[in-house]
């Protein structure tokens, strides 16, 4: 039903959103990035907690300090292996991490994998030359869209996007032959 997919098709009248027939509205590509941003910002206010992560699986925040004042370091997962990483991201105080990727909710249906993030042009899942996105943000919903969205937008869409500055943000992509390709700022410790 690829006639009902598309931000063109609502019409948003002040907080009241309408969409067309046959249109559902899934907010999961931000769901679990604006909950972290949301747990971090009231972990913060508590008098006497010092600093900590919140998980929700593929996005981690960070709140407070580290009692030695270093970054946390968050483990990025290889996304060819059940137990692998590709290397550890460094995050600070308010910072959000999201992950999007192929690897975790698939099926395979006559030896062809199928993974859950679909492109909006076909209606089948995004074949980008992606396998994993990692980005990191200020604000979790703001990361989660992100990471969605460059795995089905590809490496040389989202590199773009990061010059062009309209959105900050820090990225790891891993491509689906495993290589990797970092933004120019994010600190990433590649495992050897």
């Amino acid at each position: 039903r690829l006639a009902a997919v598309g931000t063109a098709k609502l019409r948003v009248d002040g907080t009241a959103v309408t969409k067309a027939t046959g249109q559902q509205i899934d907010l999961g590509a931000i769901a679990k990035g604006a909950a972290v941003s949301y747990l971090t910002g009231r972990l913060s206010a508590i008098q006497g907690l010092s600093g900590g992560l919140i998980s929700m699986g593929s996005c981690v925040g960070g709140f407070g300090e580290k009692p030695d004042g270093s970054a946390f370091r968050v483990s990025v997962r290889d996304p060819q292996s059940q137990t692998g990483t590709v290397g550890t991201l460094s995050l600070s105080a308010g910072q959000v991490l999201s992950v999007s990727g192929d690897y975790e909710r698939f099926v395979t249906v006559g030896g062809r994998h199928y993974h859950h993030i679909l492109d909006p042009k076909t209606g089948y899942p995004a074949e980008s030359g992606l396998s994993s996105v990692a980005v990191i943000t200020q604000d979790g919903a703001t990361a989660d869209a992100l990471s969605t969205a460059f795995l089905v937008m590809g490496e040389a869409a989202t590199l773009a996007f990061y010059r062009a500055g309209t959105v900050p943000f820090e990225a790891v992509l891993i491509r689906s032959d495993g290589t990797v390709v970092c933004t120019d700022s994010v600190v990433f410790s590649q495992k050897q």
